[in-house]
Order: structure tokens, then sequence, then C-alpha cells
């Protein structure tokens, strides 16, 4: 995430879903998201219509570089809010899956994800 930052482009949102939320939505709601990724991040870029296709060209360098596994890029506005459906049913997805659960959303500086994604898998292992 920081080295999309550190090269100058400034994403409308950028949103991580680890594992444990991967396989909770895939079991749900069937999106084609990669269950053997550590996690998925979700990238939305805004600006001029002309500029978009180069700024999500260097997008797609930037994490490669960085280790990503692949990239998909929403075709149309439906496969966009397709993508963003995982992120905003992912506490629905864990519900079916542990009815009374206690939820921690919060904001984690880029460098420390990593960290903070392993943590939350010994976590969750230690409590299932």
């Amino acid at each position: 995430m920081s080295g999309i930052i550190a090269a100058g482009i400034i994403p409308a949102a950028l949103e991580m879903i680890d594992n444990i939320i991967i396989k909770a939505v895939e079991s749900w709601l069937h999106l084609g998201f990669p269950l053997d990724a550590g996690a998925v991040l979700l990238i939305e870029l805004d600006g001029l219509r002309d500029g978009l296709d180069a700024l999500a060209d260097r997008v797609c360098a930037v994490v490669m570089e960085k280790g990503a596994l692949s990239v998909r890029a929403a075709k149309d506005s439906a496969e966009r809010l397709l993508l963003w459906k995982a992120r905003k049913q992912a506490f629905g997805a864990v519900g079916r899956i542990c009815p009374s659960f206690y939820v921690q959303d919060g904001v984690i500086r880029a460098p420390n994800c990593p960290r903070r994604s392993r943590s939350s898998k010994r976590s969750a292992k230690n409590t299932a």
C-alpha cells in the first residue's frame, strides 16, 4: 500500500481484506476472490477519464513489483460494485459463521498491515 503512495499516486479508496474475511465472503457471496491469497487489496482510482488507464497501469505495476500474486481490474461500474461488495458485506459474512462476534474495525498504518494480519490470524486460530 505504501508503495502506491510513494509512487505519487493517491487512490480514492484503499482497503485490505485479509484471508479470514476472504474465505467468509467467498463462502457466502462467491465473488471470485483467491482463497489462497493472504489478503486482497481493493484500490479505487479517480480522475479524468483520459488518464485513468495509464494511472491504473502504474498502480498495477507497483503492486506487482511489491509482490502481488495477481491484479484484477473492474471492466465496468457493475464489476466495480461487485468487488466493493466484498468489503461492504464482510461483517455480514462473518456473522453467518459466528452469530455472536465482536468487531474491531480500524485504520492501520500501511507498514504495519502484514504484522497485524498475522496477529489477527493467530488470534482467530487460538479462539476457533
